[in-house]
């Protein structure tokens, strides 16, 4: 029943549903319901007159008119005589009053006056100048030839002495200063002790050493490190030291003694095993020694019973001989 209703009213209005818009084009403005174009319709749409070209003729021949919803509408046509009143009222046809007149002729006047002055001013000032220029002095002189720049050919000079010019917005050369005021009262006398030496004890608690930073140096000086360091008053803490430190330091002392005497024992064991390895092998070598000269001796032993043999052979064999020649 509803979508019924809804087909009708579209029927009314003239303006088909979404899917059935297909060659249709909005011919007036209740075709877009006070809403914007269709995006759907590929043609020139001007909903509410908005970029509608509007020719000279038109514009002319219609006059705004502003309705309650702030929507402008062309739709009245412009008679003649509609802005008269408002452009050209009514006493603005008729001729000044005396008053008025006279008001006006004595402004005109006054600004003629003051273009006038203005200019006179500026012819006196002119002839101020010119007649500053007529008092000027000229001073003839014999240049001397001593003088730096001095030319043989000019014999005379001539100058010209004019009044220096003053600078109207050059600074005063003398400064206007206030003078204090008299003292007409004597000052009330301050009774204060004899002024005290400091002790050098009480000279230091007074001292204040400047604070220095340990991490901004702007100006890149080089500081003593004492100076850096009073900023900060450690000179002022009591340091406690722990006892344990000499407990640790006398271990560390203990430990390296004891170390050291091992070390020690250890070379030691080392040496006389060297010096009795050394002895083992001096030994040998003379056991080798002694069993080669008694091989030596043994074989020059039966060299020499061999040779005996050999010559006692010989010498029987010698006195046999004899007796077989015979």
């Amino acid at each position: 029943m509803a979508e019924d209703s809804s087909r009708s009213a579209v029927v009314v209005s003239g303006v088909p549903l979404y899917p059935y818009r297909v060659g249709w084009v909005p011919k007036t403005q209740s075709d877009f319901g006070g809403g914007g174009a269709y995006p759907e319709v590929h043609l020139a749409q001007f909903p509410q007159d908005a970029g509608r070209r509007v020719t000279e003729a038109e514009i002319v021949q219609r006059k705004v008119s502003i309705m309650s919803h702030q929507i402008n509408e062309f739709g009245h046509a412009v008679k003649p005589g509609d802005h008269l009143a408002r452009y050209m009222p009514a006493d603005g046809l008729e001729k000044p009053s005396d008053e008025a007149t006279e008001a006006l002729a004595q402004d005109t006047e006054r600004a003629l006056a003051a273009i006038l002055g203005k200019r006179a001013g500026q012819s006196q000032l002119a002839r101020a100048e010119a007649s500053a220029r007529a008092s000027d002095k000229f001073v003839r002189y014999i240049p001397d030839p001593n003088a730096p720049g001095y030319n043989p050919a000019i014999k005379e000079r001539v100058v010209r002495i004019v009044e220096k010019a003053v600078d109207p917005l050059e600074p005063s050369k003398f400064k206007k200063r206030k003078a204090p005021a008299p003292n007409l009262e004597e000052p009330t006398p301050l009774l204060r002790p004899p002024p005290k030496k400091l002790t050098p004890a009480e000279r230091e608690s007074w001292n204040i050493p400047p604070s220095i930073s340990n991490w901004i140096n702007p100006a890149g000086h080089t500081l003593p490190l004492e100076m850096r360091i009073q900023a900060d008053r450690r000179n002022m803490q009591e340091v406690t030291v722990n006892p344990k430190f000499a407990g640790f330091s006398e271990a560390l002392y203990v430990a390296e003694r004891v170390a050291r005497e091992e070390l020690k024992l250890k070379q030691d064991l080392l040496k006389q095993k060297a010096q009795e390895a050394e002895k083992e092998r001096e030994q040998k070598l003379r056991d080798l020694a002694a069993k080669a000269r008694q091989e030596k001796n043994l074989l020059l032993a039966a060299r020499a019973a061999q040779r005996r043999d050999d010559d006692n052979e010989i010498k029987q064999e010698v006195k046999d001989s004899p007796t077989r020649h015979q």
